[in-house]
């Protein structure tokens, strides 16, 4: 088993989209140039460096050399004296060779990963190394990838305690930070993000589509390219997204029934979801409002003969080790093996796979067995799948389920999962069936 995750992981990895800043400087130059300001007559800064162009120190160790090699016609003496002024094109061409020499390969030397961060990322980054605000402590967790902290702990700096102050100079400061800060919280896309256009979806990689204003899955069912989530929907925090109901099984009927329904309760409810000999998966459900029916996955168990795993809007542990959402590592929890890449997660245990995707406040998944749901596994899973069985109705869009001892109307529907057999008056007809599967707690044995 952990030679398939760790084949898929590779696969995974191999199919990230790389940004080379080289690439992007026209971008990055755009981002700082309204931050800095383009001056093509010297003058001095705020700590008194005699400063020209887009920030150009006059004053810095080598100065003079770095400008003779890209402007060796133009007397760097002269335009320090301010006997002479640069020309628009020339004061850019000087910013973006700093950029491309200094300051782009500065930023790739503290994060290994930076040809791996959206455009927008890097822009961020490499403004803040241009300023000099972008403190070890920072940097520190944008390598770890702690996006929330990182934004924190990037404005509690001087300069803008000293803009927020009032101080005089200083105002442009706190806005131009603020605007960093804003990127760097938002790689942890747990929650909408506001757009205008694709580009700026680019750091979701599972949001990439600017759909309605809102950084989307999807725009249109072409996007979803999962067999079990193949249509484009709105869902509950406005997004787009590949939509699918949330219980999909084949019944072990002989007739590959693909039969479609819901887990309904309480929030804080647990349910048991699969039961084998050799794993139980519990999980446990909540709703967005006080006043809505609770479908909705925050939180799944999974107990193995070896160990204890929760999953939910943080990470996977087993209480010892854990692995955060937007990492990628490949690990073992006794006798289950693990992979998570961002926000897909693969957990092996035996011949049962668990794949998880963390959808900001809620948890999508799904449970395989090689060769299919033996006889022998029960809970909601394993007994619907082995004890339903389909009878055909009156015409070809109607039948009927035999489940826990009851007969169930359903009706035959095309919808974000393909064709699949609905309950024709709703989850809720299903749903006191469901009690008996409602648990006290995430392990044990009620």
């Amino acid at each position: 088993m952990m030679q398939k995750g760790a084949l898929f992981c590779i696969l995974f990895v191999g199919l990230l989209t790389l940004v080379d800043a080289a690439d992007n400087i026209d971008d990055i130059a755009e981002y700082i140039r309204p931050n800095e300001g383009l001056r093509t007559t010297a003058y001095e800064d705020s700590k008194g460096f005699t400063t020209v162009g887009v920030g150009f120190n006059m004053e810095r160790a080598g100065a003079k050399d770095d400008w003779e090699k890209v402007l060796p016609d133009v007397d760097f003496d002269k335009v320090k004296n301010k006997e002479l002024d640069l020309t628009e094109e020339q004061a850019l061409k000087l910013f973006k060779a700093d950029l491309k020499n200094i300051y782009i390969p500065r930023a790739k030397g503290i994060f290994p990963k930076f040809d791996e961060y959206c455009a927008e990322l890097q822009s961020a980054i490499v403004d803040a190394l241009y300023r000099g605000d972008l403190g070890p402590k920072t940097q520190s967790l944008i390598k770890e990838e702690k996006w929330k902290e990182a934004g924190k702990e990037y404005i509690d700096h001087g300069d803008y305690k000293k803009a927020v102050a009032g101080e005089a100079g200083f105002a442009g400061i706190k806005t131009r930070m603020d605007k960093n800060k804003k990127i760097f919280e938002e790689q942890a896309c747990d929650a909408p993000k506001e757009c205008e256009k694709d580009k700026d979806c680019d750091c979701c990689d599972d949001r990439p589509y600017c759909c309605e204003g809102i950084c989307s899955e999807c725009t249109k069912d072409e996007h979803c390219t999962k067999a079990n989530r193949n249509k484009c929907v709105k869902g509950d925090a406005g997004a787009w997204v590949c939509g699918d109901p949330h219980v999909s099984v084949q019944l072990n009927d002989g007739l590959k029934t693909h039969f479609c329904f819901d887990v309904l309760g309480k929030s804080g409810e647990i349910f048991q979801f699969v039961r084998d000999r050799n794993i139980e998966i519990r999980i446990r459900i909540f709703s967005h409002g006080a006043k809505q029916v609770a479908k909705l996955v925050d939180l799944i168990a999974i107990r193995t003969n070896e160990a204890q795993i929760t999953v939910d809007s943080k990470g996977i542990t087993d209480g010892k080790t854990k692995y955060k959402w937007g990492s990628e590592s490949v690990g073992e929890f006794g006798d289950a093996n693990v992979m998570i890449r961002r926000n897909y997660a693969e957990i092996f245990v035996d011949k049962t796979v668990t794949e998880i995707e963390h959808q900001g406040d809620h948890l999508k998944f799904s449970v395989h067995q090689h060769g299919g749901l033996g006889p022998h596994v029960r809970g909601i899973l394993g007994d619907v799948v082995n004890q339903g069985r389909f009878k055909k109705g009156e015409d070809e869009k109607h039948g009927h389920i035999e489940l826990f001892d009851s007969t169930f109307s359903v009706t035959e529907k095309v919808k974000n999962v393909g064709k699949c057999w609905f309950l024709t008056n709703g989850y809720n007809s299903l749903k006191g069936k469901l009690r008996n599967y409602v648990k006290k707690t995430l392990f044990g044995s009620n």
